[in-house]
């Protein structure tokens, strides 16, 4: 894929999952790969088999809420995010599902998971001279 062979890259990556379908993280590989080009509905797919195999990994949660961001699916957004959070707080999905709670117009949501990502990873000052 990083060598712009995007039909060689997806052909392994489904090479992979065909060879061990029950591994996590071939279906995520595949699925961030989808993301890539913009296949938004191949990348949800994938990323659902993800929370399917590996239900107590944050990866897939994450990752679906991305792509859900994306597509605006603010409503399966949070869903996602919130499965997410259950299993590990972190910025990334607060702000993540702030975003989304904004674009559903739910401002004082929105304004709280901020919140809450300031807290866990405050700006710091650029110390350089």
């Amino acid at each position: 894929m990083s060598l712009n062979r995007t039909q060689e890259g997806f052909q392994a990556y489904q090479r992979a999952v065909a060879l061990n379908p029950y591994y996590w993280l071939n279906y995520n590989v595949l699925g961030a790969a989808y993301l890539q080009i913009g296949d938004c509905e191949r990348a949800r797919s994938a990323f659902r088999r993800v929370t399917e195999l590996e239900p107590g990994n944050i990866d897939g949660y994450e990752n679906l809420g991305a792509v859900n961001l994306r597509m605006g699916k603010w409503n399966e957004s949070v869903s996602s995010y919130e499965a997410a959070l259950k299993i590990r707080p972190n910025f990334a999905i607060y702000s993540n599902l702030a975003t989304a709670y904004f674009y559903l117009k739910r401002y004082e949501d929105a304004i709280r998971m901020f919140q809450h990502a300031a807290e866990i990873k405050p700006q710091r000052r650029n110390r350089c001279r």
